[in-house]
């Protein structure tokens, strides 16, 4: 054994250069399956014995997902996969305590689970991400005393670097499933059998088009949560369907359409005058509820419903009856609300409206306005600044300066964010028209780009300022191509086309965003500050961004590093190949009419 572990030691470089090979073979694994082959092969590779890769399967179990050793070198596909609950044997201590197990002998640990050839030493460390445990890396060894502390560093390591592409895996993985899900939805609740939000919103778009009146409700079971942290989501779903059975005998008629709005939520909706019989419906679940006895596997719950009611012709009753739902449960639940015009939550509805209403004004007026901020090549960063970021700002009546994140919101409910996008690519592109020689990029909304608006705008403000497409450079983000892959590729290629280039602004906040820039000809890669600003400090960040830049380069692509804050990060990035660089070492966003060429690095 001792000659086994003499063998494994490795120094601290080779152990860097084993982290460094599993995140680039992390970036280029496409499917979750392969991923998690990439993490199997490469921790046994690192530390021996055999691994095992357990993900989080909800309920609180964890199912074995990848296996790599002797009796599986080819990483065949698991087809039985064995299953633990959170707490169960050391594996599943490892994922309830959400640090890792180093287990010496095994035959002394009564949590171990024996099964087949002994392995007298083991280590399982969990896979973390965002506080949440999203699996385990279970490595398990023959020989007793095997693995020691530095083993289990090593393996806590590479569990770090696989915890951000493991997270995008399973997101990926929900997101497919809810995508299929809601192809095959339709109008109706798989679950319960009831219509869905899409039949429920169907409904009242229909009446607010006739010009009829309707009154809507709004329910949602209080401490419901409990249930799914509790007894899991099995018995949860047991729960939904006996409330979705309460409703149906206490509030189906021919006038009333009950749905399943997503989760515990549910929904009832009448068409015409009389809002006294919704009233009376929900007060009859509301009551039934109470009389329920919500029997569960070794336990019996309490549940209460909450719901708020709200009546008129137009949009606002939605958002009425939601308001009301709040008040109803700010003030202890197990009660009906309906929403009084005068009450607070009313009062910030309109005040919603009021803001909708400054933005359309702003857009009118012309109130909104750019600042500019220079991106510099990392090989001349004190060369004047020929390219730029242009960022919209909004200027309240106090004064105060609103960034996008304090409007894009309220835009987007009441319809704005074309007119906003339209308003920037128009103000930007007349700008580069009056300032020959100099480039900028913009940041465009995922809505706009996918539906063809922002091509057919940039496509007439260029002709109409007679500006080179080639200054131009859209900042998309990955949610537009997550949205609807088909119609982003269709928009990229349109701005190609024209000669536009088109930028993956911070790339890192997702990872989904590796795929997006190899199923689509992006021109530059905006590496998310965030991870650029610790790239000094931290290895595990540096090893993901040097992938990020070796990927792009790969695909053709230029790299942009943003948050460059000081001269030792703009150093690694020059290293790293990265071509620019963008931050407060450069300059802070500045009014356009204030921005110069002789923009260049700031005194450190």
């Amino acid at each position: 054994m001792a000659t086994d572990q003499q063998a494994w030691r490795q120094d601290s470089a080779e152990q860097l250069r084993l982290l460094r090979e599993l995140t680039a073979q992390l970036v280029d694994a496409e499917s979750a399956e392969q991923i998690l082959q990439v993490i199997a092969r490469s921790a046994q590779k690192a530390l021996a014995g055999e691994c095992f890769i357990y993900l989080a399967a909800g309920n609180g179990r964890l199912a074995q997902r990848a296996y790599h050793g002797q009796q599986n070198p080819a990483d065949a596909t698991i087809v039985d996969p064995i299953e633990l609950i959170f707490g169960e044997g050391i594996v599943g201590a490892a994922a309830s305590a959400g640090e890792g197990q180093l287990v010496s002998d095994t035959r002394r640990d009564p949590r171990y689970i024996a099964g087949g050839r002994p392995r007298l030493s083991e280590i399982a460390v969990p896979i973390v991400a965002g506080g949440s445990v999203l699996g385990v890396i279970d490595l398990e060894h023959p020989d007793e005393g095997f693995y020691g502390a530095e083993h289990l560093h090593l393996a806590e390591d590479i569990a770090a670097i696989a915890a951000v592409r493991v997270k995008a895996a399973m997101s990926l993985e929900h997101a497919e499933r809810e995508r299929k899900a809601m192809a095959t939805l339709a109008q109706t609740d798989d679950l319960t059998g009831l219509g869905n939000r899409r039949r429920f919103d169907t409904r009242i778009n229909a009446a607010i088009e006739a010009g009829q009146s309707f009154s809507l409700s709004i329910l949602d079971l209080d401490r419901f949560k409990l249930v799914n942290d509790r007894l899991g989501h099995h018995q949860g779903d047991i729960v939904i369907c006996q409330l979705a059975s309460i409703l149906k005998k206490h509030a189906s008629d021919d006038g009333t359409l009950i749905a399943r709005l997503g989760g515990d939520e549910f929904g009832l909706l009448r068409i015409g005058p009389g809002h006294e019989d919704i009233d009376r419906q929900v007060k009859a679940v509301i009551d039934a509820v109470r009389r329920t006895a919500w029997a569960t596997p070794g336990a019996i719950i309490d549940l209460a419903v909450s719901a708020g009611v709200a009546s008129g012709d137009n949009s606002d009753v939605w958002l009425q009856a939601d308001d009301a739902l709040l008040v109803a449960k700010a003030q202890g639940g197990d009660q009906s609300i309906r929403i009084d015009p005068n009450a607070p939550k009313a009062k910030a509805l309109r005040d919603e409206r009021q803001w909708a209403e400054k933005i359309s004004h702003a857009l009118t007026e012309d109130e909104f306005f750019l600042l500019g901020q220079p991106i510099v090549s990392t090989n001349n960063p004190d060369s004047p600044s020929r390219y730029y970021e242009l960022l919209l700002r909004y200027e309240a009546e106090d004064g105060t300066i609103r960034t996008p994140t304090h409007f894009l919101d309220s835009a987007a409910r009441y319809g704005l964010l074309e007119r906003i996008d339209g308003w920037v690519i128009r103000t930007a592109i007349e700008w580069l028209g009056a300032n020959p020689g100099v480039s900028a990029s913009i940041n465009v909304t995922p809505g706009s780009m996918v539906n063809g608006f922002v091509i057919d705008r940039t496509k007439k403000a260029l002709q109409d300022f007679g500006v080179d497409p080639l200054r131009l450079i859209l900042e998309v983000t990955e949610h537009a191509a997550i949205a609807d892959p088909s119609a982003f590729r269709s928009a990229v290629r349109a701005a190609r086309e024209l000669g536009i280039r088109i930028a993956m602004d911070d790339l890192g906040s997702g990872w989904t965003s590796l795929a997006v820039i190899r199923d689509n000809p992006i021109d530059i890669v905006k590496i998310d500050g965030s991870w650029v600003i610790e790239t000094t400090l931290d290895v595990v960040a540096e090893t993901a961004v040097r992938s990020i830049v070796n990927c792009a380069h790969l695909l053709g692509a230029e790299v942009v590093a943003e948050w460059v804050e000081d001269n030792p990060t703009l150093q690694l990035m020059r290293e790293m190949g990265v071509e620019y660089a963008q931050g407060f070492l450069f300059g802070r966003p500045m009014p356009l009419d204030q921005l110069s060429p002789s923009i260049g690095r700031t005194a450190a």
